[in-house]
């Protein structure tokens, strides 16, 4: 082609026979450089600036690529579906998890409180084959307390400290 030919704004490569040649598909203004179609690239790429990534985005394409991401998040971390993607593995999993609140199904820890979050809802803590639920201190254990009329229905096992009668009562 001619120089006349050419457009204005497009980038310019040698075509078959060293003939020049510009496309709409690969652009520069003078600020913006534009590439529309798919675009490979091999080696590094490093970008100075900000990157606004639209559509779908793949990371990695094999087990041993990893991501690593030095910046703080300033915005949520939500998966696309519930209950559908895991976070770590049960051979590759993460080693502190630092926060102020986490819900699980309907447990919340909080500060120093293990919360139901279902109303009238039980907490169990139910250890594996023959482990015991130990209580680990050396100052005191509170049990519930309430007077004769706050009593619930006996269940066995309950323990609780009547106010009104001022004993421990235990249900069997």
């Amino acid at each position: 082609a001619n120089i006349e030919d050419l457009t204005e704004n497009r980038i310019v490569i040698a075509g078959a026979n060293g003939e020049l040649e510009d496309t709409a598909e690969v652009t520069y203004d003078g600020t913006t450089f534009r590439v529309d179609g798919d675009g490979y690239f091999t080696g590094n790429l490093d970008v100075d600036g900000d990157i606004t990534l639209q559509g779908n985005i793949k990371i990695g394409d094999t087990a041993i690529d990893t991501v690593e991401v030095v910046a703080d998040f300033t915005s949520n971390l939500v998966p696309d579906a519930s209950d559908t993607f895991d976070l770590g593995s049960a051979t590759k999993t993460w080693n502190t998890v630092y926060a102020n609140r986490l819900e699980v199904n309907s447990i919340a820890l909080d500060d120093n409180s293990i919360k139901s979050m279902q109303s009238n809802a039980n907490i169990d803590l139910i250890p594996n084959g023959t482990g015991e639920v130990k209580i680990d201190t050396d100052t005191a254990l509170i049990i519930p307390v309430g007077t004769t009329t706050q009593r619930p229905t006996a269940e066995v096992g309950q323990i609780r400290y009547n106010i009104t009668k001022e004993v421990f009562e235990g249900f069997a």
